[in-house]
């Protein structure tokens, strides 16, 4: 568990954007969840509760992408190929408005072998608290799982504390045009558009923020 000092639309977006995981974590394994022309990422949305609820679930092909253009560009040997169907669908879902779970998914079984979940709570403005575990097949000692979390939490933390300064100082600015160009109706009774004005939003886990402003999303 930890508190951040991040907003909580842009830390459930970053754990929902495998692109980020090769230069920010140097870690090779996002790769499997990222998606391209050859392995198009699948998305599927429900509605539970009477339509009040919103599950977002992706799914795509758990082959390298980025990396395969990588070798190209360097002339590197290829890895040692795998059948494809051999290769298990990297998944992720959101429960909105709190729960994310990532996992790797046999095609042939549906079994899991590792998965990761997290909970993430906002707590105030550019301010979240965020709960981590992981579910596997093998043990591995509980401060080694400690370690390599602080790891990756730390260098998030520097990449979206870096970035949130500018969203949330735009959206201040945006907030106070509201305020003089339209006295008439209050702050309950808009939807903020900034960051769907500032994100590019190309991949489609990254379309969580955008859902989460466009489905009822208000200001307090």
């Amino acid at each position: 568990m930890r508190d951040f000092p991040i907003d909580w639309p842009i830390l459930v977006s970053n754990i929902f954007d495998p692109d980020h995981g090769l230069f920010a974590h140097q870690t090779t394994g996002f790769d499997m969840y990222s998606a391209s022309n050859t392995f198009p990422l699948e998305i599927e949305q429900e509605y539970p509760n009477d339509g009040k609820g919103w599950i977002l679930k992706s799914k795509v092909d758990s082959s390298d992408k980025l990396l395969e253009v990588d070798r190209k560009i360097r002339n590197k040997k290829e890895p040692k190929m795998v059948d494809q169907d051999g290769r298990p669908w990297a998944t992720s879902y959101f429960y909105a408005p709190f729960h994310l779970r990532l996992k790797r998914v046999s095609k042939e079984t549906g079994t899991s072998k590792f998965i990761s979940t997290f909970y993430v709570c906002p707590v105030g403005v550019g301010r979240s608290r965020f709960m981590a575990g992981v579910c596997a097949n093998v043990s591995f000692p509980r401060w080694l799982a400690k370690l390599n979390t602080d790891n990756f939490l730390d260098q998030d933390t520097y990449l979206l504390a870096t970035q949130q300064r500018y969203i949330l100082s735009q959206e201040a600015r945006d907030i106070q045009q509201m305020l003089e160009t339209d006295t008439s109706s209050t702050l309950q009774s808009k939807s903020m558009k900034t960051r769907r004005n500032m994100f590019c939003l190309t991949s489609p886990t990254e379309r969580i923020a955008l859902g989460l402003s466009s489905s009822g999303m208000r200001l307090f």
